[in-house]
């Protein structure tokens, strides 16, 4: 994926790496690159880390870790990188990692929002939306 190439295009090649199994290292370096530019994140984001959570990869697992703490939330679970993160960690080590949205992860309630949110991201797995440019 060319770093300079229009936004729109690199969303729907990060939709359809999902389909590749091996291109977690890619994903991860993009969304490395973009980390920093707020409406690239805002866009690409969440795009990237639905596409890593498909894979299912474990090079993918450090990122996830690092967002735990340093992740956006949203209210919108499927644009909040913290719980995209928790649901990925748990489903890649079988573990409910501490984060900075839930102070104590082995709640009950904890337990149940990233139990609906993992049903919620399995459900969308193979939907791939359309990109609007405007």
């Amino acid at each position: 994926m060319t770093p300079g190439a229009h936004h729109a295009f690199v969303a729907a090649a990060v939709e359809a790496a999902r389909y590749y199994s091996g291109r977690a290292d890619v994903l991860v370096s993009l969304f490395q690159r973009i980390r920093g530019d707020q409406l690239l994140r805002r866009f690409l984001g969440p795009k990237i880390l639905e596409s890593l959570y498909v894979l299912g990869e474990e090079r993918s697992l450090p990122l996830f870790e690092q967002l735990l703490v340093a992740g956006h939330t949203d209210p919108d679970i499927g644009r909040c990188e913290v719980t995209r993160a928790l649901v990925a960690v748990r489903k890649l080590t079988g573990r409910v990692a501490p984060s900075c949205k839930f102070a104590d992860a082995e709640q009950e309630a904890v337990q149940r929002a990233l139990d609906d949110a993992e049903r919620r991201f399995d459900a969308e797995r193979d939907c791939i939306v359309p990109v609007t440019v405007i």
